[in-house]
């Protein structure tokens, strides 16, 4: 099976390298393809595509074959030359695109997400070279997001878009669902303009308000809270989900499966050893540009040393580690490397299963921290105020770091561990079943939609639900 797997995100990239290491070692061809601008994003591609022995491609360094087509100039009767530039751009986008699929020449695309920041031209490209579109999300995908933190942001930086003028009238009138209503006002994504002109070049999406809101057949499906967040909060259609695990269960699974000492742990819900509480701390990168006011600390500098001094406090029988964010910046780095800060070697998932309590900051590695019946703290230091999860054993929200220390000093009592642990055992296949299949079952999907929207795939799929149509005429 050929594969294109289409990144921009260098945050998501040890992921992504897993899952095509994965695919690869199964026989099947894959290209890498960068859709990210940024220098510094498609040398980091390109080294994991070597490292995986796959093929690379960087979209922005693809010559376009075809020019522009010619345009009248009137448009609804007026002149608009605001709407022909913004045409004449992403008809350049999407012709590079569909040259880099006519080279690739997928069975399948996949994609992190499909919606606002996902790639709407290869995505197009791909459908219209009959390429099947599959999601497999990184993160948990919350568009809550998109309203609760882009709209306050983009108001501070003064470029918040909202609906106004004669073309914003037509976004109104034409393409209602990419507006807002916000206490700001009518707010939207990008200019009224670019908004128009992806529109006309079938570069629009079903949900502009949805991480997951665009064009691809199926979304890879990690769990049962997977599948509940995208049906009840995110409202994506069923039929666009499908149930196949993740990368991410079977790393824990071979992690859990190599070290005896963690599979016990696992499989009878215990701390690693009884003399120690093993604490791993995901660090983030900092928000302080835009959500300092709403943290405990005038700097992430203080907050992580704050942290760091709290948990050393609570008693030798205390031991930390510390990951940090791939997406963490040089000076942050540096400062904190500076303070005395060591930093755990290697992929934070695969660390999980050797901690007892995992403490993140708004951050959905929560979820495989549960899979792996941990005890976590989410300590939503911004104030983000974004948590729906609920009531879960063994798992607190909260945005004071004193109680972030009260509840490592409760998992350090083994009467306390025994009863919460107990019941997130019974619960921790809802976040992830550990079982080792979540490649194959991966696998399969894409096998099943591999060149899902060609014409004869989509001529079968027709005729068999007519053919299902009359079979149930005929019983009724």
């Amino acid at each position: 099976m050929r594969l294109l797997l289409s990144l921009g995100e260098t945050g998501q990239l040890t992921f992504y390298k897993s899952i095509a290491s994965r695919l690869q070692s199964a026989g099947h061809d894959l290209h890498f393809v960068c859709d990210r601008e940024e220098a510094a994003v498609a040398p980091e591609i390109a080294l994991v595509a070597q490292e995986t022995g796959c093929k690379f491609i960087n979209f922005y360094e693809v010559p376009v074959s075809s020019k522009p087509r010619k345009r009248s100039i009137f448009w609804w009767g007026r002149s608009n030359q605001k709407i022909q530039n913004m045409e004449v751009f992403y008809e350049a986008l999407l012709n590079r695109a569909i040259d880099i699929v006519k080279t690739a020449n997928p069975d399948v695309l996949i994609i992190g997400e499909d919606g606002i920041s996902g790639c709407a031209w290869m995505i197009e490209a791909a459908r219209r070279h009959g390429a099947g579109v599959v999601v497999v999300p990184y993160g948990l995908s919350p568009s809550c997001y998109l309203v609760e933190k882009d709209i306050p942001e983009k108001e501070r930086r003064g470029d918040l878009v909202i609906v106004a003028g004669a073309l914003g009238n037509v976004v109104r009138k034409k393409y209602p669902h990419w507006i807002f209503e916000a206490e700001q006002g009518s707010v939207i994504m990008f200019p009224p303009s670019h908004i128009i002109a992806r529109e006309k070049l079938g570069l629009g999406l079903v949900n502009p308000w949805s991480i997951q809101g665009g064009f691809a057949d199926v979304i890879a499906v990690e769990s049962d809270y997977m599948m509940w967040r995208y049906v009840q909060l995110e409202q994506i259609p069923s039929k666009k989900l499908a149930s196949v695990g993740s990368i991410y269960c079977d790393l824990l699974f071979e992690a859990i499966s190599a070290n005896p000492i963690a599979l016990a742990a696992f499989q009878n819900s215990t701390r690693l050893t009884s003399d120690k509480t093993r604490v791993l701390i995901s660090l983030p990168p900092s928000d302080h540009a835009g959500w300092g006011t709403q943290c405990e600390f005038s700097t992430h500098l203080e907050m992580c040393i704050a942290l760091n001094s709290g948990l050393c406090a609570i008693g030798l029988d205390i031991q930390v580690t510390y990951s940090l964010h791939p997406r963490t910046l040089p000076e942050d780095r540096a400062a904190l490397s500076n303070a005395g800060f060591i930093f755990e070697p290697g992929f934070i998932v695969q660390q999980i299963p050797l901690c007892d309590v995992f403490i993140s900051f708004s951050s959905s590695l929560f979820r495989w921290a549960l899979a792996a019946r941990k005890m976590v703290i989410n300590y939503d230091a911004y104030q983000f105020g974004i948590d729906d999860i609920g009531s879960e054993p063994g798992y607190i929200y909260t945005t004071m770091i004193s109680e972030v220390f009260e509840r490592v000093r409760t998992c350090s009592n083994d009467s306390f561990l025994e009863e919460d642990r107990s019941k997130l055992k019974s619960r921790s296949a809802y976040f992830g079943i550990l079982d080792g299949k979540a490649t194959a079952g991966l696998t399969g999907l894409l096998d099943r939609y591999a060149n899902w929207n060609s014409t004869g795939a989509t001529q079968r799929r027709k005729s068999s639900a007519n053919g299902l149509k009359r079979k149930l005429n005929r019983q009724s």
